[in-house]
Order: C-alpha cells, then sequence, then structure tokens
C-alpha cells in the first residue's frame, strides 16, 4: 500500500481545507508582523549574533564564545543567510522564521494522520495561537527549528508502521535521520522514538526480514549522530555553565519518592504552560490523557511513535542529561496540540445529546485558547521589545558630547558589541566595558572607581526582566548616585541609559570635615537638587549643603 498524504484528495470546497489555511495564513501574518519589528537582539541573540558575524564556516565547527551552543546545521544556515542577505537583525532571524511558518502546514499534515479532521483543525489551531512558537519564530536560536525537524520525523515514520518500507522510503529516511542530527540537537529524542516505535510494530508483527533492513538506516543514524557528538556535542554536554544553568529544574537529588513524584507533577503540567502556552495547564494536560487513551485505543502503533519522543525526553531529563524544560521542548508542542486536539473531538463525540456537543466543544475551545490568543493579538498589535539595546545605544550617539564617558556594564556588553559600529558617534567617547564578578556586588567596585572626576559619564545597562541583573545594577546606579549628580535617564524596554556627572563636589556651605561619598545605599545620599539662575544646582548632603555646577542643563532630570 502507498503511502497517502494526509491531506489527502480534498476537493477545492472542503471546508477543513479552507480553514486550515485561513488558520495558516493568519500564523504566517502573525510571524511576520513580529520579524519585520525587528526588536534589538537581546543577551543570548547577541552572543550567538557574534559568533556568526565574526566566524567562518569552518571556524563555526569549533566551541562558540560567549558560553553559546547551537546546531552546526543551524548556524551553517544562518550564516548563508548573513553573507547572501548582509548583517541585519532579518537577516539573522529568516531562518528561525521560515522554520517557524513551516511548523503549520507540517503540524496539520502530521495531525490528519492521528485524528479526524475537526482535532486536526484544533491542533493547528493551537500551534498557529502558540505565543511560544510565535516567539521563537523571532528569535535568533534554533529552538525554532527544532521544531519542522520533528514533525518531519513523525510523519516519515507513521506510513512505515503498518507495511514493510520501500527501498526509496528507507532512503528517505535515512537521509532525514542524518540532516535531523545536524540541525536539531533534541532530534536524537525523535528519531530513537521513531526507531522504537517501528521496532515494536514489526517484532509485534513478525516481519523480523524488515528489521534487518531497518537497522541499517539506524546505523547510520548512529554514525551521523556520533561524528556530531564527536564534533560539537562532547564540549556543549561537558561545559560547566550550561550544567549549572539548567541545574534547578532537573530531577532533583538525592532522591526520593515524594520528590520524584512531585517532578513528574510539575514537569508535566509545567510544560503545557510553557512551552505551549496555555494558560490553564490543568485543563491541557487532562485532555492531553484523554487524546492519548483514545489514540492509543484506536491504533497503539501510532500512538507509541508519538509518545516515544516524549518519554525518551523526560527519561533523559530524569537521567539529569537533557532538561525536559522551557525552550529546550519546544519541539513538543505539534505532538502536545495533536494528543489534545484529540482528547477534544473525543469528549465532544460522546458528552451529552447532539444538540449540546457544538457547544460543549465551544466552550472548551474558548477557554484553552482565549489566553494565547489574546496574547499574540496584543503583541500583533504592539510587537515585542525584549532588549532594546539599539534604541538604548541611539540616544547615548545623538545626545552625548565628545569626549563623554560610556560605561558599559558587563551584561549589556554582548549587545554593545554587536550594535556599536551602527553608530559612528560613539567612537568619539571613552568607552569602558564592564566584566562580570558574580560572587557579590561589591567586586564591581573596581570597575566603578576609575569613573569618579569625570563630568559626564553614560551607564548602558540591559537584561533588567532578569532579578539577579536588576539587583546588579541597581548597586551600580545607587552608587553612582552616591558620588555624583544624575542629569538623566533614558529607559526603554529590557534597558536602560543613565546620565551622570561625577566631578569633584564644590561646596557653597563647607562642612566642617569631608563628609565623603556617605554611606552606600543609605538613601540620603541621593543628591536631589534644585535649579537655580546661575544654572547650577544647590541641594543637600547629610554631611552639609552643596554647589554643583549643570554641564547639560537640557538632560537634567532631577528629582
Amino acid at each position: 500500500m502507498r503511502f497517502q498524504w494526509a491531506i489527502g484528495k480534498q476537493g477545492r470546497s472542503d471546508p477543513s481545507l479552507w480553514v486550515a489555511t485561513a488558520l495558516t495564513t493568519f500564523g504566517t501574518a502573525l510571524r511576520l508582523r513580529q520579524y519585520f519589528h525587528a526588536r534589538s537582539l537581546w543577551l543570548d541573540e547577541s552572543m550567538l549574533a557574534l559568533n556568526l558575524v565574526d566566524r567562518d564556516y569552518w571556524a563555526l565547527l569549533t566551541p562558540l564564545d560567549h558560553t553559546q551552543a547551537a546546531p552546526l546545521g543551524f548556524l551553517w544556515l544562518v550564516k548563508t543567510a548573513i553573507l547572501c542577505l548582509g548583517v541585519n537583525e532579518l537577516s539573522l532571524r529568516i531562518v528561525p522564521l521560515l522554520a517557524g511558518i513551516a511548523v503549520m502546514p507540517l503540524s496539520y499534515i502530521l495531525a490528519r494522520l492521528y485524528v479526524d479532521r475537526p482535532a486536526s483543525l484544533i491542533a493547528l489551531a493551537i500551534t498557529t495561537l502558540s505565543p511560544p512558537l510565535v516567539y521563537y519564530s523571532n528569535e535568533l536560536k534554533q529552538y525554532s527549528t527544532d521544531v519542522p525537524v520533528a514533525i518531519v520525523l513523525l510523519i516519515l515514520g507513521v506510513p512505515l508502521l503498518s507495511r514493510p518500507a520501500s527501498a526509496r522510503e528507507l532512503t528517505a529516511l535515512s537521509l532525514a535521520g542524518i540532516l535531523a542530527t545536524w540541525l536539531s540537537h533534541p532530534s536524537v529524542f525523535i528519531l530513537a522514538g521513531v526507531g522504537l516505535a517501528l521496532l515494536a510494530a514489526r517484532i509485534r508483527a513478525s516481519q523480523f526480514d524488515d528489521i534487518a533492513a531497518l537497522s541499517v538506516v539506524f546505523l547510520v543514524w548512529f554514525l551521523s549522530f556520533l561524528a556530531d557528538y564527536l564534533l560539537s556535542l562532547r564540549q556543549i554536554s561537558a561545559n560547566s555553565a550550561f550544567q549549572d544553568f539548567w541545574n534547578p529544574v532537573m530531577l532533583p537529588r538525592p532522591l526520593s519518592l515524594n520528590g520524584f513524584l512531585t517532578w513528574v507533577y510539575v514537569t508535566f503540567f509545567e510544560s503545557f504552560k510553557n512551552p505551549a502556552g496555555f494558560s490553564f495547564a490543568g485543563l491541557a494536560g487532562s485532555l492531553w490523557l484523554i487524546g492519548l487513551i483514545a489514540i492509543g485505543n484506536r491504533c497503539w502503533r501510532t500512538c507509541l511513535l508519538i509518545v516515544a519522543p516524549l518519554g525518551l525526553t523526560a527519561l533523559a531529563a530524569a537521567l539529569r542529561l537533557y532538561p525536559y524544560w522551557d525552550r529546550l521542548i519546544l519541539f513538543t508542542v505539534p505532538a502536545h496540540a495533536i494528543l489534545i486536539g484529540g482528547g477534544v473531538s473525543f469528549l465532544c463525540k460522546g458528552i451529552g445529546p447532539p444538540a449540546t456537543k457544538p457547544w460543549v466543544c465551544g466552550i472548551m475551545l474558548f477557554v484553552l485558547l482565549f489566553a494565547p490568543a489574546q496574547k499574540v493579538l496584543r503583541e500583533a498589535v504592539r510587537p515585542l521589545g525584549r532588549e532594546e539595546v539599539k534604541s538604548a545605544l541611539q540616544t547615548v550617539s545623538t545626545r552625548a558630547l565628545p569626549g563623554d564617558t560610556l560605561y558599559v556594564f558587563y551584561i549589556a556588553v554582548p549587545a554593545y558589541l554587536y550594535y556599536h559600529g551602527s553608530f559612528p558617534a560613539l567612537r568619539d567617547l571613552d568607552i569602558i566595558t564592564g566584566e562580570v564578578r558574580r560572587e557579590k556586588v561589591e567586586a564591581y567596585l573596581p570597575q566603578l572607581e576609575p569613573l569618579k572626576g569625570r563630568r559626564r559619564v553614560w551607564t548602558l545597562f540591559s537584561h533588567h526582566e532578569n532579578g539577579r541583573q536588576q539587583g546588579e545594577s541597581a548597586f551600580v546606579v545607587r552608587w553612582l548616585d552616591s558620588y555624583g549628580l544624575r542629569l538623566a535617564e533614558y529607559h526603554f524596554e529590557g534597558a536602560a541609559v543613565y546620565l551622570h556627572d561625577l566631578a569633584e563636589l564644590t561646596w557653597a556651605n563647607p562642612p566642617s570635615e569631608d563628609p565623603g561619598p556617605g554611606v552606600f545605599g543609605d538613601p540620603g545620599v541621593r543628591l536631589h537638587g534644585s535649579l537655580t539662575n546661575s544654572n547650577d544646582v544647590v541641594g543637600l548632603h547629610p554631611a552639609g549643603t552643596y554647589k554643583y555646577r549643570v554641564l547639560a542643563s537640557d538632560e537634567r532630570h532631577l528629582e
């Protein structure tokens, strides 16, 4: 029996195909809206961008700088886009964008292999409106490409569950597996799941002759993965920074029954919030389980094929080999969508009289999809901004005077290094880039001491949504306020710029002794003041009254 594509020979008048086309078009528009907004690269994007811009193809084979990791195939695709389209946000994000758009039609094709048309449309709607899928379609990271890779492997595996594979199909499966290992790190779980399902189907059907042919395919996959591991994954897995970052979501040690059950419960339901994007994780998880039972009762082989990769990924997480969390499992969203769609369809067919079934389905879908739809529509009206360092540097470039100092706090350094060449005026500034000192905030003082005595000091911050960086940046701002006068501050989405005058104070009413900077962190040290006709600032210090010359009156923002 030949492989029949999931959509089949539907006529042009078939309403489900029209609805699927409309959903795909709408989802594409949502993704293009964010793409052409071209928000600034945020911290992780800028660190990866520096590797891509500064290296050639062969240099990308070596471990990346700035604690970054990505599949080599993904890196080469983005590098090709840069060479063809230039260095800008659009070229850097075009590969994730194309992958994100491809997810929608591919997910519908996969869904039609598992569930009926209404359930397939529900799965497509979930995929279309998933905020994480929309977001990662416009981020310079590999997570968006993980998704279509997983879907294609599952699509290729479904028709081989019930019959022997032809030579052409085995060749296609082999090539797809080779490409998958170089394009997507978690593809190893998809390949293992597909292989497990195919083997189980043949053992159950006593098709032992076909196992030998499949073994050749599995060997090809393994050799491709081994080469990728030796060239890239080995260094990534040995990187302590990655292990430390993801350690909090791993299975806790020492292991206990209560700790294990809690981890399983939290990990399972949290996956429906992030990365699936549902607000009601309990409802989504319940529908997922119902869909799993419904599909499993109809055909255990196809159920195993879609669940095995999820189970193997969870097993790797339990062994602390791979986090089952957040963006690293974005590739699971289409599978979740299909199972949830199957659950909704099953309930709607079995609950109540026929007249009430449309209402039951409508209420469940409304509760399930309202929050994701609201979020993506709101972000379409007001596109996302995460760390608008580009806008912050534009402000400095247009307002700074030659000879000013720009201190770039360490967390903003990667974005500064990527963007600074776009603002020639920054060349006239004295640039000081900070270094990370995470042991304690006082370790930043040696970096700040050279700023004393300088008339106009700009300070660039980013990554403000992260609690630790907020504490660190707040420490630096308090230090600047205690040693000088805050002339201006400009805030952007996830970024900020401050202008201080850190020159020596001229005392109008000198105190009996040198007051020094005051007690650090004491609110009384803030230099609140009032302007006089002579363009001076007269204010109160804990030790006396001071007189301070303001050099840029148009930029004073005194409190």
